[in-house]
């Protein structure tokens, strides 16, 4: 037997897909009750819309009032102290992560952050009987002994889909 012709075809065929999805929210409020975010958003309404405010016109007045009045009452050490405290937020501007760890903290909490010289930290050891001290007053003044609640929450949810398929075929 002779083979005089003969052909041989050959097909393949490779599909790779793949899919991701992420979804990633940060909620925080600050209050004793978490608000209904959810319902919010169903409503059409702006979330962050709570944490608006209004300022009256009577509070605007007293800043303008007391920014124009020159604070002349500034004891040496004070002065200097507020210096400090200047440069170390000028400090803070220029560096925008610690800026942007600040906000969070304050919005979170509710609260200014206070910032310090690593120098006061010395210092301050000396004082920290008379702290604890004002501070065992402060509680027994309020009448039951416990402090007052300071509720504040932080909801992080992270979801994250991945497909993926592959076909081969000869």
């Amino acid at each position: 037997m002779k083979i005089a012709q003969y052909s041989i075809g050959m097909d393949s065929q490779h599909t790779y897909s793949r899919q991701v999805s992420r979804t990633e929210t940060l909620r925080a409020w600050v209050g004793d009750q978490r608000p209904d975010f959810e319902a919010l958003a169903n409503n059409g309404q702006n979330p962050a819309a709570s944490a608006q405010v209004a300022i009256s016109e009577a509070a605007r007045q007293a800043v303008a009032a007391a920014s124009e009045q020159p604070d002349t009452a500034l004891s040496e050490t004070e002065a200097e102290q507020a210096a400090a405290i200047e440069s170390i937020n000028d400090d803070t501007v220029s560096d925008p992560k610690l800026g942007l760890l600040i906000k969070i903290v304050e919005a979170l909490t509710g609260k200014k952050v206070k910032l310090m010289d690593a120098g006061e930290i010395g210092r301050m050891a000396g004082y920290s009987d008379e702290l604890a001290e004002a501070e065992s007053q402060k509680v027994a003044t309020q009448g039951n002994g416990q402090a007052p609640l300071q509720g504040w929450g932080v909801e992080y949810d992270y979801h994250e889909e991945i497909y993926e398929s592959e076909k081969t075929s000869f």
